[in-house]
């Protein structure tokens, strides 16, 4: 606050004091004893009569020069006429007047306590005090002021003026020491009695502030708005104040109440307007009191000292809030801190952002897009924390905050399942910051993001790399667990088994360690090693009995006792799997297990012909898990299968109706596909129980009436799919066929439905709707046993979009989920096609011998690869190998002619590129003396290359 200073030349009778003065020092001189001659007498006469107008002019100096030589004197004549002692006394004080003008406080300090001590009822006391109070406050000796000044509030004859200014310098001083309770009266009293502007606002800009650090916060709110009807919210100090209370609430969990401290805080650019206009505002004031003392107008002395003391405050505020250039960026940072603390993250997130967006240059943009980035985190807005994640990363590369956003971030798309943005993620992370603080961290969920897409050798190559580099990291164990994971995926069975192991050995508990030991036991399994894998499961059951994984590892040894022909041991062990399986908190089933233990023991009967017991399995498991998710179609598939086997067929195939009618619309109970299936097959065999065909086919009709009037859609679609399969009547068939192929029918579609609507599409060449089918049937049905018509299907289809990509990894699909069946030997020679589009030749060669590796494809599949395989060769300009799997063609396989033929024709152009064109036109020539060879349509391209060759 400041302070302005005393009516210090107390002008008025001045003149006369010092005459009374200098005629007192010229009457007694005679008496002094210090040996003064009569010219020096008249001299310090002569000066002492100046003094009055010199301190006018403000010869502060001059006076106080002829002060110290006179004061002695005067005091040595006191004791030969007392009534000197007044005039010492007023002496005295002018040189405390002086040395205070001077800036000399602290010997102004010693004269006015000299003359309060000497003079205390003097009637200059008063002012004497507050003199010295003045001298103490430039001093900044707060303790000084406290001991001078309470006798001149306490004091009745003190003026308003008085009161006022010793009010101001006590306000002051305990608000320096920070003693708010003592500082809070004077503070009050200035702010309800001043009538100066800037002492009002001073005062209640401090007054507030004692209010504040005091917690007085029912007491603050009721003088604020009278506060601010003042220009009291301007104070730097005490919006410095509300900030530190507000982050001292926010430290100690109050966010509410740190709301509304930062909410009182005035911005920046309204303290610097505030401050300017004050600064402009007194120094023109001063402008014009200095133009007027320079005519020689000592009376305006007070004023124009207040004022400068008034810019010099003015001129600290100005600094002290220069030394702020982020305020209102560090009170957005504090807004967001609060909203973040009560959970209002959006208004958390728009503050934090609002400060990158005003202000990206600034020290804390980047500081507040982290916090930005971790408000949203922990709001679970997964897809805009990693929006400012990668707006952090763009604009902070290698920042303060790189290491803890990229980490976070890469969990935050591991979370989003976007493996392949979590994998580039970690390379650009450990780019910017090699030293990454977590790159231990960031190495395992790029293993995983990579795991995730299938790409198992990279995924093993980086768990591997947490393992060797950091030994001591926490990961090591999950990336261990990983890569033993990725080996058996791969069928690296022995690598599996190795890893795995370690991993069972080294972890000291934990999900990871269960999981891994029971997966040792199937790497053994694939390993071969069934007596290892029994051991091992064994174990497993030792040391985890209640294991979610129980009755899988009993089912497992169940597998491998059946394997062994130990067919009652096997059927225990599945009996055991299904009494382990696990149960959820939700209290369901986990019925996955429970059918693959109940459907092998029923397979495991099936060996025997067991069939009663293959019944009696299936009225069990049906009556036993009655509430929960049973798959009762495919059991009742089983037992009307078992039924047929025992003779009962009319009783198997009503059961299927039945259980059509009662589940048919429920698009995914894929027994009912079987069933309809058998139905087919019943329906259209000559051979059958015609009076029973009939009896099914009267029903059929039946069921489709009462399906139609029901709205059962799905189940209508299935029994017109049947209808379709086994009428004679082509305008039936027509009928159906048009229901059947229609967009609008694809989303209550059952698989059995599908499967007809992607062949019947196919075959008549609407590749748009068998498309939309078949990547419905994919998205829906995974699960379903008819699949392989999708896959099929569809990747050819991808192959004529030229959407390589796709068809590859639907070819693939097809080899993974039936390596044996014919079909995929197909989808190798298919794939070996697409690699060759891609120019991958290498790719392609190998998925053409790996049909070559098995026996039950020799049949017309060998021959199509090696001609396959030779054209490879060919297109990579390799005729000399091309020409060795064309001759294997037609010297082997000559009893498959089309191929044999095209090998002969191929055969010959390769002869011709390697410049044998005499053999080659004998290859012809022996190729068309077979009238077999020489009725195929490519007999007739290879007449017409022979005329050419010489």
């Amino acid at each position: 606050m400041a302070v302005s200073p005393t009516d210090r030349t107390c002008l008025s009778g001045m003149k006369k004091l010092f005459l009374i003065l200098a005629v007192y020092v010229l009457l007694f001189s005679h008496v002094n004893g210090q040996g003064m001659t009569g010219p020096e007498q008249a001299r310090l006469f002569r000066s002492l009569r100046d003094v009055p107008m010199m301190v006018t002019e403000q010869k502060y100096r001059e006076a106080l020069t002829i002060l110290d030589e006179a004061l002695p004197v005067v005091r040595g004549l006191i004791s030969e006429d007392p009534s000197m002692k007044m005039a010492y006394g007023y002496g005295l004080y002018m040189k405390g007047l002086c040395e205070l003008e001077l800036e000399d406080y602290g010997a102004a300090e010693t004269t006015f306590t000299q003359f309060i001590s000497g003079f205390p009822a003097h009637v200059n006391a008063m002012k004497a005090r507050l003199l010295l109070g003045e001298a103490y406050l430039y001093q900044e000796d707060w303790e000084g002021i406290i001991r001078a000044l309470p006798g001149v509030i306490a004091s009745r004859s003190a003026t308003f003026p008085e009161r006022m200014f010793a009010h101001q310098l006590l306000a002051e001083a305990y608000f320096q020491l920070e003693m708010w309770e003592k500082a809070k009266p004077h503070l009050g009293w200035l702010y309800q009695r001043a009538s100066d502007r800037e002492i009002k606002f001073a005062a209640a800009g401090q007054l507030a502030v004692c209010m504040i650090r005091l917690r007085e916060f029912e007491e603050l709110y009721k003088v604020m708005p009278h506060l601010h009807r003042t220009d009291a919210k301007y104070d730097i100090r005490l919006n410095l104040t509300i900030l530190e209370e507000g982050d001292e609430f926010l430290r100690d969990e109050k966010p509410d109440l740190a709301l509304l401290m930062f909410r009182m805080v005035v911005p920046y650019t309204q303290l610097q307007e505030k401050i300017e206009s004050r600064k402009f505002v007194a120094e023109e004031r001063l402008e014009r009191l200095q133009s007027m003392t320079s005519g020689g107008m000592g009376t305006v002395t007070k004023q124009i000292r207040g004022l400068e003391r008034r810019l010099e405050d003015i001129e600290s505020d100005r600094e002290e809030l220069s030394g702020y250039p982020d305020y209102d960026m560090e009170l957005r940072i504090r807004l967001g801190d609060v909203y973040y603390a009560l959970e209002r993250w959006e208004e958390a997130i728009q503050l934090y952002l609002s400060i990158y967006q005003r202000r990206p240059e600034s020290e804390l943009a980047e500081r507040a897009m982290y916090a930005a980035y971790m408000t949203a985190f922990n709001a679970d807005e997964k897809i805009r924390a990693w929006e400012i994640a990668q707006r952090y990363m763009e604009s902070y590369p290698g920042g303060e905050f790189w290491d803890d956003v990229t980490l976070h971030a890469a969990g935050l798309l591991v979370n989003l399942e976007r493996w392949f943005e979590t994998e580039e993620l970690v390379n650009k992370a450990l780019e910017v910051s090699p030293d990454h603080v977590m790159k231990d961290n960031m190495l395992y969920l790029q293993g995983y993001a990579m795991f995730m897409q299938s790409k198992i050798d990279a995924s093993i190559a980086t768990m591997g790399s947490v393992i060797n580099d950091f030994p001591a990291s926490a990961f090591r164990i999950p990336a261990t667990y990983w890569k033993a994971l990725g080996h058996l995926f791969n069928q690296e069975y022995p690598d599996a088994r190795t890893w795995f192991g370690n991993l069972v050995d080294q972890a000291q508990g934990g999900p990871l360690r269960e999981d891994g030991f029971y997966r040792l036991g199937v790497a053994c399994y694939g390993d071969g090693d069934f007596a290892e894998a029994k051991s091992t499961f064994d174990r497993f059951l030792e040391q985890y009995p209640d294991s979610h994984l129980a009755s899988e590892a009993h089912a497992m040894i169940g597998d491998i006792l059946a394997s062994d022909s130990q067919l009652d041991e096997a059927i225990a062990r599945y009996s055991r799997a299904v009494d382990t399986a696990h149960m959820g908190e939700d209290g369901k089933l986990n019925m996955v297990q429970v059918d693959y233990a109940t459907f092998q023991q029923a397979r495991t009967f099936e060996l025997e012909g067991r069939w009663q017991e293959i019944i009696d399995l299936f009225d069990a498991y049906n009556e036993r898990f009655a509430e929960q998710e049973l798959n009762y179609t495919e059991s009742t598939y089983w037992k009307g299968n078992a039924l047929k086997k025992l003779g009962d067929k009319n009783k198997a195939l009503q059961l299927y109706y039945d259980t059509i009618v009662s589940h048919g619309d429920e698009k995914k109970a894929y027994g009912i596909d079987f069933m309809m299936r058998d139905l087919a097959e019943e329906l259209n065999y000559a051979e059958g129980n015609q009076e029973l065909q009939v009896e099914l086919k009267e029903r059929l009709n039946s069921e489709i009436g009462k399906a139609i009037e029901a709205d059962q859609q799905t189940l209508l679609l299935r029994l017109r799919g049947l209808q379709y399969e086994t009428t004679d009547n082509e305008e039936i068939k027509k009928l159906v066929k048009e229901l059947l192929i229609r967009e609008e029918t694809i989303d209550i579609a059952s698989p059995f439905t599908l499967q007809q609507m992607g062949r019947l599409a196919a075959a008549d060449g609407n590749t748009d709707l068998t498309s939309k089918v078949y990547e419905h049937f994919l998205e829906e049905y995974e699960d379903s046993d008819l699949i392989l018509d999708a896959l099929v299907g569809l990747s050819e289809n991808r192959i004529l979009e030229q959407k390589y990509g796709e068809a590859v990894d639907l070819l693939q699909a097809i080899t993974d989920r039936y390596p044996t069946l014919p079909q995929a030997a197909d989808a190798y020679i298919r794939l070996g096609d697409v690699y060759r589009l891609l120019d991958e030749t290498q790719k392609a060669l190998e998925m053409y011998t790996l049909i070559l590796t098995v026996k039950e494809w020799r049949g017309e599949l060998w021959p199509q690869a090696l001609v396959k395989i030779g054209d490879t060769h060919s297109e990579r300009e390799e005729f000399d190998k091309a020409f060795g799997f064309y001759q294997r063609v037609y010297l082997m396989y000559q009893g498959y002619s089309s191929y044999a033929a095209e090998a002969y024709y191929k055969s010959a152009q390769m002869l011709t590129k390697l410049g044998r064109e005499s053999e080659a036109k004998k290859t012809i020539e022996e190729m068309l003396e077979n009238d077999v060879l020489a009725s195929q349509p490519v007999a007739a391209d290879a007449r017409i290359f022979m005329l050419k060759l010489p």
